[in-house]
């Protein structure tokens, strides 16, 4: 007669429980429900509409990004994409805007008792060797208005000025198109040279001229151009008096 099989080889209680509270134990957590995740996104997306109907175009792209980071394949994100190149461009617009702004500098004084008004801005130097020149537009009470070049290279004690003299042409270049500037030396012998046609010079600058080259020679140092990024003048903030 076959001998029972011995009671540990049966499963035992203990073990049945355990394997009770294996099946029904408490589950793992559960995932964002759906739902919870689709108003992130669209309040995420709220956010960013608003920011670009303000205006707010560097703080619209930041959180534009965001929402193609958090909420991929979304609609939100499909929105966003679809706009975000726009508002990136219209940022570096504006800050591009702001950094030719920044150029220029705009004086109030008075010199010997007289009121004058400046704006001024130096050359670009894209390279080593490259002569500084300062632009100057001046509105003084008793000179009237005048446009100059002045060679702004301090470290020079031996300047004597740009090769011009009684009158020249200058060639130059506004946003691409050749130019011939009409142009003297002052008759005081200051390194400087002045633009004959001053109310034309500065109609162009308020006119939304972007960029002037000027070739220029220095009585010392030779030719060289000197470049100037005009984009960001301010015509209302040239002072004139009543």
């Amino acid at each position: 007669m076959p001998r029972p099989a011995p009671l540990a080889a049966a499963p035992s209680a203990f073990a049945f429980a355990l394997a009770l509270a294996a099946c029904g134990g408490s589950p793992p957590p559960a995932p964002p429900a759906p739902a919870a995740s689709s108003a992130q996104a669209q309040q995420d997306l709220d956010a960013f509409r608003q920011l670009v109907a303000a205006g707010s175009d560097e703080f619209a792209v930041t959180m534009g990004r965001e929402v193609l980071r958090k909420h991929p394949g979304s609609p939100a994100a499909a929105e966003v994409a679809a706009a975000l190149p726009a508002a990136e461009q219209r940022a570096k617009d504006k800050a591009e805007a702001r950094r030719l702004a920044s150029l220029w500098t705009y004086l109030t004084n008075e010199l010997r008792g007289v009121r004058q008004h400046t704006a001024s801005i130096h050359s670009s130097v894209p390279g080593s060797g490259t002569e500084r020149v300062r632009l100057i537009l001046r509105r003084h009470a008793d000179w009237g208005q005048s446009v100059y070049l002045f060679d702004d290279d301090g470290a020079d004690r031996t300047r004597k000025g740009f090769v011009c003299g009684s009158a020249c042409r200058l060639p130059a270049r506004i946003d691409g198109a050749a130019a011939a500037l009409a142009a003297h030396s002052p008759e005081t012998g200051e390194p400087a040279l002045f633009i004959d046609d001053d109310a034309g010079f500065i109609a162009r600058l308020s006119g939304g001229a972007r960029k002037i080259e000027i070739d220029l020679r220095h009585a010392t140092r030779g030719p060289f151009t000197a470049v100037f990024e005009v984009g960001g003048y301010d015509d209302a903030k040239f002072a004139r008096d009543p």
